[in-house]
């Protein structure tokens, strides 16, 4: 179930929807927008949950809403005369990540439209993830003299 269509967040912003009925934003953006904003937030979420949700929970579908603000500002304002882009909207998607890092990681919990708390997914929950997966680990079961650490560990991994 999707989290935004165009017809929700022009509702949500009257002046977008100026800008679409004028035309000087095509539909077309705003449909990307909202897809690069869905994917963003999935992109964290399904970590822990399994998506599509049955219901979208509310936070979820606010931060949908603040990363498609996000992509939609980015569009429309211009880079600083320094080249940098506009401090206030960096600031805004750094509160956003970290809000969906904390879903992600379990800190944040979400509740559906009925307040009841959403469970995580217990086959996510027990998949164990490492950068090393295909390094040879630096411990195990032998005896302490059969164990030797691979000469690639201390390496990034290469995908």
């Amino acid at each position: 179930m999707a989290y935004l269509t165009v017809a929700s967040v022009k509702e949500q912003y009257p002046s977008l929807k100026e800008q679409i009925d004028r035309g000087t934003v095509a539909s077309a953006r705003v449909e990307r927008w909202i897809s690069q904003s869905e994917s963003l937030v999935n992109s964290y979420v399904a970590q822990r949950y399994e998506i599509p949700f049955a219901d979208n929970p509310p936070l979820i579908v606010a931060l949908a809403y603040e990363v498609f603000e996000y992509f939609w500002q980015k569009d429309i304002y211009t880079p600083t005369s320094s080249g940098d882009e506009v401090p206030w909207l960096y600031a805004r998607y750094d509160r956003i990540l970290k809000i969906l890092n904390q879903i992600a990681t379990g800190l944040l919990s979400l509740f559906d439209n009925s307040n009841k708390k959403i469970s995580p997914s217990p086959t996510k929950l027990k998949t164990i993830r490492s950068n090393h997966q295909k390094v040879n680990q630096l411990f195990s079961m032998k005896e302490s003299w059969e164990q030797k650490v691979d000469s690639e560990y201390d390496k990034e991994p290469t995908f």
